[in-house]
């Protein structure tokens, strides 16, 4: 297959925010999106973050996480499963909006911002999602891939809300007294098989 490329405008429209797709080829990528995701909330930022996820749901082919902050910074990702047939779509209509929805748990939360496709962390054939989350304390939370199904018309997206939707949550370490924990996970992340165990790991930042 050929790579393809997400680039995110999260300021436009009045900070609703858009992403764009450009689709790989043997011309390479085109100079005009094929297509479109267009967030649905004023000041909403869709797009303030992007990650590709790898395979989230274990159909072969690559999703895709957008990144949005929403009005109070809340926060939210929206994972959009990969396809053969693309159409323009909007974040939140039914039928046309994400395949899932997790959002933060509380004002200037900021879930999902950053986001990374963590790879397969536990090994069961599932590429993950690492996001940020805010709501108590700065920490990395872990959604492990699953079976999911794509958009149908007239389906509202599953709508999944942190911390419960997490399966593993990485605080801050030594909080009391670390100079080392303040905004855990909030500007670095990054997911790789670091020790060779066939496993994905995973890094994460903190600013002094």
């Amino acid at each position: 297959g050929f790579g393809d490329a997400a680039i995110s405008a999260s300021v436009g429209g009045g900070g609703v925010g858009r992403v764009y797709l450009y689709f790989g080829s043997l011309a390479g990528l085109p100079a005009v999106a094929d297509a479109r995701i267009t967030g649905a909330l004023p000041n909403g930022r869709f797009g303030f973050s992007l990650a590709s996820l790898g395979d989230f749901n274990g159909d072969g082919c690559n999703d895709l996480a957008v990144g949005g902050l929403d009005a109070d910074s809340t926060g939210r990702a929206d994972i959009y499963l990969g396809r053969a047939f693309w159409f323009d779509r909007t974040e939140a209509d039914v039928g046309t909006g994400a395949e899932l929805r997790i959002v933060g748990g509380a004002p200037f939360a900021f879930y999902g911002n950053p986001l990374l496709g963590a790879g397969d962390v536990n090994g069961d054939g599932y590429s993950d999602l690492a996001a940020y989350a805010g709501e108590t304390g700065d920490e990395v939370q872990i959604v492990y891939g699953h079976d999911l199904a794509l958009m149908e018309d007239g389906v509202s997206p599953q709508t999944l809300a942190s911390p419960a939707a997490a399966d593993v949550r990485f605080q801050q370490p030594d909080f009391a007294g670390s100079p080392y924990a303040f905004q855990f996970g909030w500007f670095a992340l990054a997911g790789e098989d670091f020790d060779c165990d066939g496993f994905s790991d995973l890094a994460v930042g903190a600013s002094e």
